[in-house]
């Protein structure tokens, strides 16, 4: 997710400093970068792009190389395998395929595939010379057997995730939370994970330990609603100050949503700043309408009963 934090911290900047920008209009939150190549070049270095440029270019010598193996039955679907490959590949050009689990497997059994196929007197040599054969599949049963658990490991945690946000859905908060804590050992690292931990908690009116998931959860991935959720706790917490910030970030960072107006404009109605409650409530209200929906409709319903308030 480094490419996500790294775009939205610089959109915020950019749109703080731009208010007038053309883009104010569309900037929203991005997870991706559209282009997995791109990304990979980005999140990696030019040195990791390199790298990932020549693995590709030797999976696909190596799927053509065989179809020229003579002691090869299967050599046919080796040559036939490089083209979804090849699909793939285009593909990441314009979207983000290389990010989806199953993809990922996909291209894994591929290889595997590719790899039994190719010169079988080439593997024997390799086996001999570096290890006798029982040794190799020792290691190999190894490498599979803790690929295995930590593979089961992982499921579980995201069953559990999984189960939170259904909880998280009801109004079971205390459950929520008790699920996604089964599930923090394993999914720790995960932005996505901890910015749901966080909500979890502030929902669960735990706010000190939800801000200290969410400042682990901003340095991983960050969002407008990670802004947000910080906000309301230091609002909580009595933290006024804290909370127009977040808000304000949660704001700039995607200003095509009006929810972080919305709650700039709560915030100061409530401090007793209603001259700034009236301003940024009629700046709101003049913005284009964006797509009609029941909670839009509500949003900007109160606005206008919070003007008339303060009137």
């Amino acid at each position: 997710d480094k490419f996500s934090l790294e775009y939205m911290l610089s959109q915020e900047n950019f749109l703080r400093e731009n208010p007038e920008s053309p883009y104010m209009a569309y900037a929203d939150n991005t997870n991706y970068c559209f282009n997995d190549i791109m990304q990979a070049g980005l999140e990696l270095g030019v040195l990791g792009l390199v790298l990932l440029i020549f693995m590709i270019y030797e999976v696909w010598r190596a799927s053509l190389l065989s179809n020229k193996v003579h002691d090869s039955d299967n050599s046919g679907l080796s040559s036939f395998l490089a083209y979804p490959l090849l699909c793939i590949l285009i593909f990441s050009l314009f979207s983000y395929p290389l990010t989806s689990v199953v993809t990922g497997y996909s291209i894994i059994a591929i290889i595997a595939v590719l790899i039994s196929n190719s010169d079988s007197k080439r593997k024997d040599l390799y086996i001999k010379r570096s290890m006798t054969r029982w040794s190799f599949l020792a290691v190999v049963a190894g490498i599979s057997f803790v690929g295995i658990y930590c593979s089961c490991q992982f499921i579980r945690a995201c069953c559990d995730w999984k189960y939170s946000r259904y909880l998280l859905s009801d109004f079971r908060y205390q459950e929520s939370v008790l699920r996604y804590e089964k599930a923090y050992g394993c999914l720790k690292n995960e932005g996505i994970f901890l910015n749901d931990y966080g909500k979890a908690l502030s929902l669960s009116k735990r706010y000190e330990k939800s801000n200290e998931i969410m400042h682990d959860a901003i340095g991983k991935k960050m969002t407008s609603y990670s802004m947000i959720t910080l906000g309301h706790n230091h609002k909580m917490l009595g933290r006024l100050q804290e909370a127009e910030n977040c808000y304000w970030r949660a704001y700039w960072m995607a200003p095509k949503k009006e929810y972080p107006l919305y709650l700039l404009v709560k915030l100061y109605e409530e401090s007793g700043k209603t001259e700034q409650a009236k301003k940024l409530g009629r700046k709101m209200l003049n913005r284009p309408a964006p797509i009609k929906t029941k909670a839009s409709e509500q949003i900007r319903n109160e606005v206008m009963n919070i003007i008339i308030r303060s009137k």
